[in-house]
């Protein structure tokens, strides 16, 4: 019998969709990573209408790793929260926790490092009134990209553009607006319109986060895995929902998104990224926390190819990353090598969704 921690990777599903399929769930190579290192690691499906019986379960665990996307059509995290908020309290290690989510998984980072050295043009609204008076006069400068604080998978990302250049919009004037969703088409409707769309996203005290829209995405993103302060590798890949065609050839649909290749950590292409990312690793965390970040933690960047390798003109966004565990890095989306990873940490994400 193995004397190593108990171990549950729990998401959303049914048993009897899974039961003889778990090999196939993308969960499996972490699963068998931890057992080769000598813990228990077992599945755990959640489903709302079983949360306490959930609950009891987990509690027999010493740590408890999450993939439940809160804002999945299948569901949200309404119940499930609570439950895990309970069950960290009682002693099991939950990652990455609810309110360590709640606090780093925005973009509103966005907003809060738009002046430091990566930062770009960001502004941030609370109110209609916010989104009405200051949206028009940034959209005049050039095209603009409106998220809330809240999403993934390019979901109510939007890039928002004149049909002509000018002065300060009417809101009878026509913009083009395009969704950052795989398969989405632009369309063409009044700037009042366009505003009105977002009006509801600031209801419950949201937010929503309002950037320049950054060409270098043309380029491709490079995702910068860390460690502490150490990057151990990165994934470059092509990201393109909110490009247009011409930005990369003159085809009349927009590209394909290009699957990501893995590189190691000593690879010269991406060196002055590197050098770049663990020299400024701490001062990000300092804007973050107030506070240098403890030794325990990794983050994954996303960069965007730009002259040196560097930082500069870059956006940066944090969400939450690898458990506490001795569970090594990821490399060519396996688990492999050995050494401490932590709870959250800090990304870079240099496209625009």
């Amino acid at each position: 019998m193995t004397s190593g921690p108990n171990i549950a990777l729990l998401w959303r599903g049914q048993a009897a969709e899974w039961t003889h399929r778990f090999h196939e769930a993308r969960q499996w190579p972490i699963m068998q990573a931890l057992r080769a290192l000598g813990a228990t690691a077992r599945p755990v499906l959640y489903r709302d209408e079983a949360v306490r019986e959930i609950r009891d379960e987990l509690l027999s665990c010493d740590t408890v790793l999450v993939w439940v996307n809160p804002l999945d059509i299948s569901g949200d995290r309404s119940q499930l929260d609570p439950m895990l908020r309970e069950v960290a309290g009682c002693g099991v290690v939950v990652s990455a926790h609810p309110d360590v989510i709640a606090k780093i998984g925005v973009k509103e980072v966005l907003y809060t490092t738009r002046s430091m050295e990566w930062g770009s043009d960001v502004d941030r609204y609370v109110d209609a009134e916010g989104l009405r008076a200051r949206f028009p006069e940034h959209l005049a400068a050039g095209p603009r990209v409106l998220k809330p604080n809240y999403g993934n998978g390019g979901r109510n990302v939007w890039r928002v553009q004149l049909d002509e250049a000018g002065n300060a919009p009417a809101l009878k004037t026509s913009v083009k607006v395009q969704e950052a969703r795989q398969g989405s088409k632009s369309e063409r409707i009044s700037l009042a319109e366009c505003l009105e769309r977002w009006v509801p996203f600031l209801n419950d005290g949201g937010v929503l986060i309002d950037q320049a829209y950054q060409p270098q995405s043309s380029e491709g993103m490079v995702r910068c895995y860390v460690c502490g302060h150490r990057v151990v590798g990165f994934g470059h890949n092509l990201i393109t929902a909110l490009m247009t065609p011409t930005a990369i050839d003159t085809t009349s649909s927009t590209p394909q998104p290009m699957g990501r290749a893995m590189f190691g950590p000593e690879v010269t292409r991406f060196a002055a990224l590197r050098k770049a990312m663990e020299d400024t690793y701490a001062a990000i965390a300092r804007v973050r926390r107030g506070r240098r970040a403890p030794r325990r933690r990794r983050a994954r960047g996303r960069y965007a190819p730009h002259g040196s390798g560097g930082l500069t003109g870059h956006d940066v966004r944090a969400f939450p990353c690898t458990p506490d565990l001795p569970t090594g890095r990821y490399h060519r989306r396996r688990l492999v090598g050995q050494g401490k990873a932590g709870d959250c940490g800090l990304a870079w994400r240099l496209h625009n969704a």
